[in-house]
């Protein structure tokens, strides 16, 4: 059948559809009206590396009565799911419109998104991506199925999580929480009765002592996800509050002054989330000597058309 005939098939039939998703919709009201628990659904998103592997082990850990998806399945897939229902996505902030549009059993949708300074956003390294900084101001990271080889930076970027982040107040038919990494790391008990209010659950267990349950974290770097740099994978460890900062590094110098540099933008945004109160903490890295900068983006292009080389075969370990 020719793509016109498909387009044409499925425009026929979205009636049908909105027929039937009315119908479900009036009887799971009906349900719930009549004394039926109405199903949660929580998606955990935000920013990549801002600490969402994290959070979503410490509920796991800490939460009963819920089913988690696997490693990061997409909250979409399960919303037609009538059980309790815990995924971890950063990508599903921009899955959230339709998340709602689906619902057609009326679930109580939360979504708790997670912020961290984006200073220690530009500098994290992905277990998986370990040759390159994961996301930038433009682009994000897609893991290949030939990782790290076959990843490209396909996904959004910093600007377009920002946005997307900014517009969620507006959305109608879920709760939105904002969670900040910091605030998580340093009094992790404090965030977790903040979150126990906000989506009206009950935890069994602290997040303070969620390393203590490795048996329940539903975030796994194994099997097919399994890392390149396994020192890099801090899901599963106990807290430990000196996880911030870490972007004051002088290996990371050069990143903060090229990417602030090109995207001034980002200033306001540190502004916005409380990390600063003015720009003077940049005038350190104003006067960041150019030759040291471009050296640092020479090795990680260097590291980058490595892993192109293994890419193609060449270089495969």
């Amino acid at each position: 059948m020719s793509d016109r005939r498909l387009a044409a098939l499925g425009r026929a039939r979205e009636p049908l559809k909105r027929l039937r998703d009315f119908g479900l919709r009036t009887q799971a009201r009906l349900g719930y009206a009549l004394g039926a628990a109405r199903p949660k659904q929580i998606v955990v998103c935000g920013y990549p590396r801002s600490g969402t592997s994290l959070l979503y082990n410490m509920l796991s850990a800490s939460l009963d009565g819920y089913r988690f998806g696997h490693f990061e399945v997409p909250c979409l897939q399960h919303i037609r799911d009538r059980r309790p229902f815990v995924s971890k996505r950063p990508l599903d902030v921009f899955a959230l419109e339709e998340l709602v549009a689906r619902n057609v059993f009326d679930k109580q949708l939360y979504t708790v998104v997670v912020v961290r300074d984006l200073r220690d956003v530009l500098t994290s390294i992905h277990p998986r991506i370990p040759h390159d900084y994961f996301i930038g101001y433009d682009a994000s990271y897609q893991v290949g199925p030939d990782y790290p080889y076959g990843s490209k930076r396909l996904h959004p970027g910093i600007a377009a999580y920002y946005a997307q982040i900014e517009r969620l107040s507006e959305l109608e038919g879920l709760t939105h929480v904002l969670v900040r990494y910091e605030d998580l790391v340093a009094n992790p008990d404090a965030a977790q009765h903040r979150l126990a209010e906000a989506l009206g659950v009950h935890f069994k267990r602290r997040f303070s002592a969620f390393h203590e349950r490795p048996d329940l974290h539903a975030y796994r770097y194994a099997g097919a996800e399994r890392p390149v740099d396994a020192s890099r994978v801090r899901e599963n460890d106990a807290i430990d509050a000196s996880r911030c900062g870490k972007w004051r590094s002088p290996e990371h110098r050069p990143r903060i002054a090229a990417e602030f540099a090109a995207h001034p933008q980002m200033l306001e945004m540190l502004r916005a989330y409380g990390y600063e109160t003015d720009d003077r903490w940049f005038e350190a890295y104003a006067g960041e000597p150019p030759a040291r900068a471009a050296a640092s983006a020479a090795r990680r292009e260097a590291r980058r058309g490595l892993g192109r080389r293994r890419e193609d075969g060449n270089e495969r370990p």
